[in-house]
């Protein structure tokens, strides 16, 4: 114990920042398109968004269709915090008849969606998620360009990704950019060089897709999903406003389904995380920080400190592979060697990047 002091002591004169993982922010709050302000939502409007908080929070679309859910939607003013109203920077048309629109912004509890979760039997997602950039060419009039990621399909790609609680990362477009990823590798969807144009973004999965518009103005669509080095593809048809929120709803299920595991759940208690290269306080904090984070972890205990060598005693309320790829999330932390028997002498172990 008293070197573990001594440690801490001689690390408060060393401090050095280093960055954090991405998190999902505002998971409990929703926000919808209004065509006039109202002094109190509707319960329609409540309840539409509080549909798309436990979506976005459980990370799973089916998971309004359980009895348990329909049930307790129908109260679902009595979780309503807060709520506010803003202009929006575009129209809407409720009767045919263009109309200044407002973006309803809806606060709910995050306690009483976690339990209303937990009677459904299912758990949050956690905050920390992968995180995906997305590369679009369009053709429009005989001509091919990179779509910019200011313009308003980005727009629509940014509200699509946030109604989900997917990171999104947008490229630059600039000159190492279009170096690495000419506009015509990117119409032709080749993989290895999305793959190498992305690697400079630090995205955990990249979303590419070319997009026509036909002589009646709507869209044909191709797209590339890359996760895990495995490329997946898929096409679609019809309007912007359809198609892209169902391509992101679908990388999304395709991203989080990861996070679920195998849906093998069990209390898992005394299992062992030893991270070498740890020379800070600063590493200190942000690693058991990161790991208090992790929806799966239950409790966080430190058991030693020695030679750069932190070992922590993690307590587990849920799955072993969603714990392991949450961490795999943390691009500080590398894996280097598991060894163990069985599940209560298992030890994972990582190294700390600074």
């Amino acid at each position: 114990m008293d070197s573990i002091r001594v440690f801490f002591l001689f690390l408060l004169v060393i401090i050095s920042p280093i960055s954090v993982a991405e998190a999902s922010e505002e998971l409990y709050s929703s926000e919808q398109l209004v065509s006039r302000q109202f002094g109190e939502p509707s319960l329609k409007q409540v309840r539409q968004g509080l549909q798309d908080v436990l979506v976005k929070v459980a990370g799973n679309r089916d998971v309004l269709s359980k009895p348990v859910i329909l049930e307790q939607t129908r109260s679902a003013k009595r979780m309503l915090q807060q709520f506010g109203y803003r202009a929006a920077q575009q129209a809407i048309e409720p009767d045919g008849q263009a109309k200044v629109a407002y973006i309803l912004r809806l606060d709910f509890d995050s306690r009483a969606v976690d339990q209303m979760l937990e009677a459904a039997g299912e758990r949050p997602l956690g905050a920390l998620r992968p995180s995906l950039i997305v590369w679009l060419a369009a053709q429009q009039r005989g001509q091919r360009d990179y779509v910019s990621p200011d313009g308003y399909i980005y727009d629509k790609v940014k509200a699509a990704a946030e109604k989900r609680g997917l990171p999104l990362r947008l490229p630059l477009l600039d000159l190492s950019d279009q170096r690495a990823l000419p506009v015509s590798d990117l119409w032709g969807l080749f993989d290895s060089s999305i793959q190498d144009a992305s690697a400079r973004y630090r995205a955990d999965a990249v979303l590419a897709g070319r997009m026509i518009q036909t002589s009646s103005g709507n869209w044909r669509y191709e797209w590339l999903l890359l996760q895990g080095g495995k490329p997946e593809r898929f096409s679609g048809n019809g309007s912007l406003n359809s198609e892209i929120p169902e391509v992101m709803d679908q990388t999304a299920d395709k991203l989080f389904a990861a996070l679920k595991g195998s849906g093998f759940s069990y209390r898992l208690e005394g299992l062992a995380v030893r991270i070498s290269s740890v020379n800070t306080l600063s590493d200190y904090i942000d690693i058991v920080d990161y790991m208090k984070s992790i929806t799966a972890v239950t409790a966080v205990h430190t058991v030693m400190m020695q030679e750069n060598t932190l070992e922590l005693m993690v307590e587990l309320d849920g799955n072993l592979e969603q714990f392991e790829h949450a961490l795999g999330l943390q691009p500080q932390l590398v894996p280097t060697e598991s060894v163990g028997q069985d599940l209560t002498g298992l030890t994972l172990n990582y190294r700390w990047l600074r």
